[in-house]
């Protein structure tokens, strides 16, 4: 039996709506490499799937150049990188919770 599920890409509205609403709810997100936390102040998702978080100079820019930056990577996928802790201080993947909470589909 095939997998007939739709891949899940950060463009699509549902990314954008549920970090929204974590957002809204008061919940912080950092990116995490190699078990180190980089706290971010303010994310966004614009409709191409590009995230944007404010930098310490308080200016909205991609977060592309920090996470190449930060892994030393050439090319990073920032939904493996970001997540948000929990009412109850647990650090969760926002990957994963998509995964869970609305059944995405990612490659």
């Amino acid at each position: 039996m095939s997998n007939n599920r739709i891949t899940t890409k950060a463009k699509d509205p549902i990314i954008p709506i549920s970090i929204n609403t974590l957002v809204s709810a008061g919940i912080k997100f950092h990116f995490k490499f190699k078990r180190v936390d980089y706290p971010v102040i303010y994310i966004e998702v614009d409709d191409k799937g590009q995230l944007f978080y404010k930098n310490n100079v308080n200016e909205i820019v991609k977060a592309s150049s920090y996470l190449k930056n930060i892994t030393g990577l050439g090319s990073v996928r920032w939904l493996n990188l970001l997540y948000f802790t929990n009412a109850t201080g647990e650090k969760i993947m926002f990957k994963q919770f998509m995964v869970e909470s609305h059944a995405c589909n990612f490659t």
